[in-house]
């Protein structure tokens, strides 16, 4: 195999987390030799993403019997989505290529411009920008695109990336539900960044920026799973509010680093920016609290029962901390007690 197509292998590898990103910065930030796609390394490049794909979704959530509806027992991931299908159209291959062809960075770089066609074109392009991050690299997402009409990289990512409405239309078959399934640690990770980098930041421009797309983002994502009936999909943000509440015990934690603002009306902006993730609890609670007055007669009732013994004893602790958290941030009273 030549040295090229070696190199486009170990990308392959950097997103299925079988190399250390760290290891792939130097070969992300250079020019490398272009590789020629002919008929057996594109069969390659294929068989790499499929089987590297399916162990990477196999990780943590994927092999462990868990309730899923509309299954009434706890099923593992292959049994959940038994039509689970990934295909990789040329968007993925040429994605890629573009990728080792020229360093991300550079102000001329231009990674694909064509849209994705399928779900593994889609996972492509997120694990693509996973990678970008890991690899410290992160501020190649706004610079590039394709990463903008990308569903679940405006949800993980809202710090690099303008506020879009995302439909999720690709999203609602069994493929795109059962890799949003298996993504839920992956994206509860990229949240918590995300949050992070926010609350660290000292610019009100910046804390706008993110929480307006943060806003956005989990409008989107909690209406497409409540409209696909796996309200159980958004774990990832009930995850996401319990580690921020542990980890931050106070209200005034979430604007701390903020320079002073003189104006009222961007000390309120910035408070709202700053609740955006924690304003996530009113929609958790109320999807609880239906699913527990779901009768026994009712069609949905064993899909609520399966959300109320995955969240009960869990969901209302966590969210009544995370409303707390976000009293303390109510606009007015952010903008009058500076």
């Amino acid at each position: 195999m030549s040295l090229p197509a070696r190199t486009l292998i170990h990308l392959i590898e950097g997103l299925i987390d079988h190399r250390p990103a760290r290891s792939l910065r130097n070969v992300l930030v250079r020019a490398n030799p272009n590789p020629t796609i002919n008929p057996d390394i594109s069969k390659c490049i294929n068989e790499q993403l499929c089987t590297g794909l399916v162990g990477l979704f196999l990780q943590d959530r994927g092999w462990k019997p868990i309730q899923r509806p509309p299954h009434a027992k706890p099923t593992r991931l292959w049994e959940a989505y038994p039509e689970f299908e990934l295909v990789f159209s040329e968007h993925s291959q040429r994605l890629l290529v573009d990728v080792i062809a020229q360093p991300i960075l550079a102000a001329d770089a231009q990674l694909s411009p064509l849209p994705p066609k399928t779900i593994g074109d889609e996972v492509v392009l997120f694990l693509t920008a996973r990678l970008f991050v890991q690899a410290k690299l992160g501020e190649a997402i706004q610079h590039h695109n394709c990463f903008a009409t990308s569903d679940l990289c405006r949800l993980a990512f809202p710090q690099y990336l303008p506020p879009q409405t995302s439909d999720w239309s690709l999203w609602g078959s069994p493929s795109g539900l059962c890799v949003i399934d298996a993504l839920q640690p992956v994206l509860t990770t990229h949240l918590l960044r995300a949050e992070h980098q926010k609350i660290a930041t000292t610019s009100d421009a910046i804390m706008t920026a993110i929480g307006t797309a943060q806003s956005q983002a989990a409008a989107d994502f909690l209406s497409f799973v409540d409209r696909s009936n796996r309200r159980d999909l958004a774990r990832c943000y009930l995850q996401t509010l319990d580690d921020l509440t542990q980890t931050f015990g106070r209200s005034d934690d979430w604007i701390r680093n903020l320079q002073p603002l003189e104006s009222v009306a961007d000390r309120a902006r910035s408070a709202v920016a700053a609740g955006a993730i924690l304003s996530t609890a009113e929609t958790l609670t109320r999807w609880f609290n239906e699913a527990r007055s779901v009768h026994f007669l009712d069609d949905d009732y064993n899909t609520n029962q399966i959300l109320l013994s995955s969240w009960d004893g869990w969901l209302l602790d966590v969210c009544e901390a995370a409303s707390e958290r976000l009293r303390g941030l109510d606009p007015l009273h952010v903008a009058s007690s500076h």
